[in-house]
């Protein structure tokens, strides 16, 4: 297969009759080379895809690595208990955690994508809309770029992106109706809730309401924001999780979300998609948003807030 590395290798051993014994020679044989080609660096991205023949290369390497191979992998932690590798307990490897883009992050990528049109305004705009998260931060920027003009306004007011739409879509698919409810009902509150509320809400025992939520979480699509809340991981994934609810589940559970906020007094706070917390007086359920906007808006909470938020 490799004939240029011929010389450097050693001579090919008879391939055994039995299956497993000749893909563990091929993993062995993968590695010599590795091994023939001086100082490399190899990169494998997104090792939370793996399948069982890469994991199986992966773990050999990393167990019996080369004197001049530095192993370098990619991936997402995202439903893995604290501490844990992707590739199991068999792998403990040096672990660098990337935060979040910075404004400045983001200030940066915008500059060397859209030169003078990288306005103050808009790079805002996209730190505000991806949270830091550099998938929705880039495919906003292939959409700025590809319009006649670079509009902080209609970026805003922009539809989530396609890559993000699907991947919280295949996640949502996957889930129980217990999860898929759970994450219905925070799709509707839109704000950080508790598991009590998440399950009355649904329409869900406490013991379902709990299995769930913990569905939610294992899958990546809700996180724990404080002691005791859940909510999306972010914004637009929680705007996706909100259309992907069939019309007339929707509606009652905006009206359900309505009947428990008038258990409550006023004055409560509420959060529309587009606009930050504020304070209103809420009268038979219902808060305005604190500007104009052409987007449908979210009922406010029936809880107390988060701290930042908290009533005066």
């Amino acid at each position: 297969m490799l004939p240029d590395l011929a010389g450097l290798l050693p001579p090919a051993p008879p391939t055994p009759d039995d299956p497993g014994a000749a893909r563990h020679q091929l993993i062995r044989a993968v590695r010599a080379v590795l091994a023939s080609i001086g100082r490399v660096v190899v990169v494998v991205e997104d090792v939370h895809w793996v399948d069982d023949a890469t994991r199986e290369l992966l773990l050999l390497l990393a167990r019996d690595l080369p004197d001049q191979l530095v192993l370098v992998l990619t991936g997402r932690a995202e439903g893995l208990p604290d501490g844990a590798s992707v590739l199991g307990a068999a792998l403990r490897p040096t672990v660098i955690r990337l935060a979040p883009l910075s404004e400045c992050d983001i200030a940066k990528l915008a500059g060397e994508a859209l030169g003078a049109g990288a306005t103050p305004e808009l790079c805002a705009v996209l730190h505000r809309r991806s949270e830091g998260l550099p998938l929705v931060a880039e495919e906003d920027l292939l959409t700025v770029r590809d319009q006649s003009r670079q509009d902080a306004r209609e970026l805003e007011q922009a539809d989530v992106p396609e890559s993000l739409r699907a991947a919280v879509t295949e996640r949502l698919i996957g889930l129980s109706p217990a999860g898929a409810a759970v994450v219905d009902a925070a799709a509707v509150l839109a704000v950080p809730a508790s598991e009590a509320l998440l399950s009355e809400l649904a329409g869900l025992e406490p013991e379902q309401g709990a299995q769930g939520l913990i569905e939610a979480m294992g899958a990546a699509v809700l996180r724990e924001t404080g002691v005791g809340r859940y909510a999306f991981r972010h914004v637009l994934a929680q705007q996706v999780a909100h259309r992907h609810i069939p019309g007339p589940r929707r509606a009652r559970l905006h009206r359900r979300a309505v009947d428990m906020l008038q258990t409550h007094s006023p004055p409560h706070w509420c959060r529309s998609r587009t606009t930050p917390w504020r304070r209103v007086t809420t009268r038979a359920g219902s808060c305005a948003p604190s500007r104009p906007s052409t987007r449908p808006w979210h009922w406010a909470t029936p809880v107390r807030p988060p701290r930042c938020c908290a009533r005066s």
